[in-house]
């Protein structure tokens, strides 16, 4: 069988080669593929599964793009993968399994100021239950709205280069990385970038931009172009029957689609996938409720236990809360403690400052 250099074409008569020449020589060499040479499947480092199907959503390797209207919760959405990277387990609906030797997030942040670039920096460690007292190095937050494009260009690529053990890259603004969305060269040319980076260092990038307001396409030449190249391309929108839930959809996957979902925020910041009907009914204070409710809320809770901790009785109650179709928040459901109490619903046998909760018959 012949070996790779011998079945490529030899250098041109040219003395001395020109430093040009050699480099193009280079480049034929490594591009060429032959039919026996092994290539091993990319390593999955994103999936949603559910109804015993798995669809792959990133892998190492590629790009990948979230597309919405402004106000969308894409941002959001990006916490939610984080958190499912760092956690290495579902977080809504996402599951993350990047490799030990990959476990590295870099979050950079072209648009955001100070104050909200913080906020997503901050919901990211404490949904991912991590310490806010020191840093963690596997999520670096990176903010760059006072850079030109040539400098933003500039940072990305050094940090991407510099960074031992990453895996995962976010850029939220990738819109930012053009002066003009609509420069075929420009769009081009970041996009390259965008798939140089990610096959060299074997990490996934997945990237936002805004969608066009008429027609729900990706904004721009820019656009069109992370389109044609995403390994998948993810739309986030509100939904118009009930702004509170935003709808994740797939737009184009290279692998098998998932299932269209909606998620809302809760009053207490956490995410929850919506299923069923859309609860009618939301309550923020315990005075809101009529005691019928609030005892028939109380039967169930007690049907799972007979002593509960502040914690685990609060838990108890948000999912009975889904049972009766009511929205309420983790926030709201402490004050329903003291308010049992008062009421004489509930009793506490614990000793000092320890909750041990029971029904009071």
């Amino acid at each position: 069988m012949a070996s790779l250099v011998s079945t490529l074409p030899t250098k041109t008569e040219k003395y001395p080669p020109s430093s040009n020449e050699n480099l193009l020589f280079e480049r034929i060499q490594k591009s060429r593929m032959l039919i026996t040479q092994p290539v091993e499947a990319p390593q999955d480092v994103l999936y949603i599964s559910e109804n015993e199907k798995k669809s792959i959503l990133c892998t190492l390797g590629n790009i990948s793009l979230i597309q919405g209207q402004a106000k969308s919760r894409k941002t959001f959405l990006l916490s939610f993968i984080c958190t499912a990277l760092l956690r290495k387990k579902e977080f809504l609906k996402f599951r993350g399994k990047l490799p030990s030797e990959k476990s590295k997030i870099i979050y950079f942040d072209t648009e955001q100021g100070l104050y909200h670039a913080k906020r997503v920096q901050e919901r990211i460690y404490d949904l991912s239950g991590i310490s806010k007292a020191v840093e963690n190095d596997n999520i670096q937050y990176y903010r760059l709205r006072s850079y030109n494009t040539k400098e933003r260009i500039e940072i990305i690529e050094k940090v991407i280069y510099s960074t031992l053990d990453l895996g995962f890259v976010i850029i939220d603004g990738i819109r930012d990385l053009v002066t003009d969305i609509n420069n075929a060269d420009e769009s081009t040319k970041v996009t390259g970038m965008l798939m140089k980076w990610s096959e060299e260092r074997k990490i996934h990038i997945l990237c936002v931009l805004h969608e066009n307001k008429g027609d729900r396409n990706s904004r721009g030449h820019i656009g069109t172009e992370l389109q044609n190249k995403a390994e998948s391309v993810i739309r986030v929108s509100r939904d118009p029957e009930n702004k509170s839930h935003s709808k994740v959809e797939p737009v184009y996957l290279r692998d098998m689609d998932f299932e269209d979902f909606f998620f809302e925020i809760m009053e207490d910041g956490i995410p929850e996938v919506v299923t069923g009907n859309v609860p009618k009914q939301t309550y923020k204070r315990p005075e809101d409720m009529e005691e019928t409710l609030h005892r028939n809320w109380i039967k169930e809770v007690f049907k799972v236990g007979n002593e509960f901790s502040q914690t685990k009785y609060i838990e108890e109650l948000k999912k009975v809360a889904k049972i009766y179709n009511v929205r309420i928040g983790y926030s709201n459901l402490r004050d329903f403690v003291p308010y049992h109490l008062d009421h004489g619903f509930i009793k506490d046998i614990g000793k000092g400052k320890t909750f041990k909760l029971c029904l009071n018959e």
